[in-house]
C-alpha cells in the first residue's frame, strides 16, 4: 500500500501528528508528496518519495534528476511519477513523468 499526501492545507487541517500516528498503523510501503507536505508531516520509516517538479525527485534518500527532454504541460506528472515507481521502481518513475511532461493534459 502506498499513500500520496496530496495537499499541505490537508494535512495541517487533519493535524500532522494524527495523520503520522495513522500512517504508522497502517505501515504503507510508500508515502509521496512534494517536499512542504512531507516537511510538514516529518514522517520517517517508510520509502519516502520526494516530488520536486523541475528539480527531479528524493526516492529512498536517493536524488534523481529529471529526465531531459521537452516540458510541454506539467498536468499529471506526479500522478505518472507515483504509477511509475509503482509498476516498476525509481526508474520507470522518473521515465513516466518525463513522458507525462512531454505532452498536453494528462497521460492516458
Amino acid at each position: 500500500m502506498s499513500v500520496d499526501l496530496s495537499s499541505v492545507n490537508v494535512i495541517r487541517e487533519f493535524g500532522a501528528e494524527r495523520l503520522a500516528d495513522r500512517l504508522a498503523r497502517i505501515g504503507p510501503a510508500a508515502i509521496f508528496g512534494n517536499e512542504a507536505e512531507h516537511e510538514e508531516l516529518a514522517a520517517g520509516g517508510e520509502t519516502l518519495i520526494v516530488k520536486r517538479g523541475p528539480r527531479g525527485a528524493t526516492i529512498a534518500g536517493e536524488d534523481l534528476p529529471p529526465v531531459p527532454g521537452e516540458v510541454v504541460d506539467t498536468t499529471g506528472a506526479g500522478d505518472a511519477l507515483a504509477a511509475g515507481y509503482l509498476v516498476g521502481g525509481p526508474k520507470l518513475a522518473m521515465d513516466a513523468a518525463a513522458r507525462c511532461v512531454a505532452q498536453i493534459g494528462t497521460m492516458p
